[in-house]
């Protein structure tokens, strides 16, 4: 039986409280989808929205106790959370039940064998609910350095010598450098603003979890959101976690020097080529949605309602008698094929 704990018992459990958290070395990662040595791909966030019953969703997720957070979330007047999975629930009508899982959270789901399979995982969420976020992470570890190939100076040299073909306009550098010497700690190449719906991450994982400069461990890191998020998931399905390579490198491209006038057409470096596999570029195109006359009374229903009610009750309310079937009659005019085959049956 799923069960919700009380406040009291949330208190008294102290795997739930931050400082907990925060001392906890991050735990071993599972290795998915390996094709090449050194090279692990895995699922690093997930949002995903149900329409199902909050008590369904529970039941997708495994776990006997739940613990109710302290305050709501965008709507959400409720939220239990077990680990590093968050479910909110008890929103508007048409809000559905939300469930946030952390890089954390995803590595908790696989110890506790609730997802044992990614790829099977994300099909089966993809016919009852709609990501809005899903990062993935493509790491390379070894502990000889020799043997690396994706690394710091290699970005960042392709960087300043402007070898880089990518969707995005610029990059941000983000370091941590001691003050008691000069050595530097955390690395990062953020390429993307905070608001895009895809963005890429590489940076130096070593570094920010404090192991020896003897091992390597980079990743490279895409977040996408919306409809990006969903569109992802799809190809993933299709092709397999490895999947993810292929729609990094349409994304950014690290180029050889060449003599073409266009980067474009120069060769991609063969570290990156190295890293990534022998994928083709592919882009994340959304598909377009199929809108029925329920969306649009929904739309009309959460967007225009409120509007047209002001407008009634403003001094210009008797204006709108007259407006409104004139505003009818334009629309009518205005239709295309599309307006049309709404009015077809289904």
């Amino acid at each position: 039986m799923l069960t919700v704990g009380t406040t009291e018992q949330l208190a008294l459990a102290p795997c739930n409280t931050q400082a907990q958290t925060a001392q906890e070395p991050e735990m071993n990662v599972q290795k998915h989808d390996l094709t090449r040595k050194g090279i692990d791909v895995l699922i690093d966030y997930v949002a995903i929205t149900y329409k199902e019953d909050v008590q369904q969703v529970l039941a997708r997720f495994g776990a006997e106790l739940w613990w109710p957070t302290a305050h709501g979330w965008k709507g959400y007047k409720q939220g239990v959370s077990e680990g590093h999975v968050t479910i909110w629930y008890d929103g508007k009508p048409d809000q559905g039940v939300n469930v946030q899982i952390s890089g954390q959270g995803c590595r908790e789901l696989e110890a506790a064998g609730v997802v044992t399979d990614w790829v099977g995982w994300l099909r089966e969420q993809l016919e009852v609910g709609r990501f809005s976020r899903l990062d993935v992470a493509m790491d390379e570890r070894t502990p000889d350095l020799r043997e690396a190939v994706l690394t710091r100076d290699a970005i960042q040299q392709a960087i300043d010598e402007q070898r880089v073909v990518s969707r995005y306009k610029f990059v941000d550098k983000i370091e941590r450098q001691s003050l008691s010497d000069v050595s530097v700690g955390g690395w990062t190449r953020n390429f993307g603003s905070a608001m895009s719906e895809t963005k890429i991450r590489t940076y130096d994982k070593a570094a920010e979890q404090g192991i020896s400069e003897a091992y390597h461990w980079m990743r490279v890191e895409i977040q996408t959101r919306r409809e990006k998020a969903h569109e992802l998931a799809r190809v993933m399905i299709e092709r397999g976690l490895m999947g993810v390579a292929s729609v990094i490198q349409g994304l950014l491209d690290f180029k050889q020097q060449g003599t073409h006038s266009q980067r474009e057409r120069w060769e991609t470096c063969s570290w990156w080529s190295a890293f990534l596999g022998e994928v083709e570029k592919l882009r994340l195109t959304v598909r377009p949605a199929v809108r029925t006359l329920s969306d649009i009374m929904n739309w009309l229903h959460r967007n225009v309602a409120p509007l047209l009610a002001v407008a009634v009750a403003s001094e210009r309310g008797r204006a709108i008698k007259t407006f409104l079937p004139r505003l009818l009659l334009e629309g009518e005019q205005r239709w295309k094929t599309k307006h049309l085959a709404l009015l077809q049956p289904a």
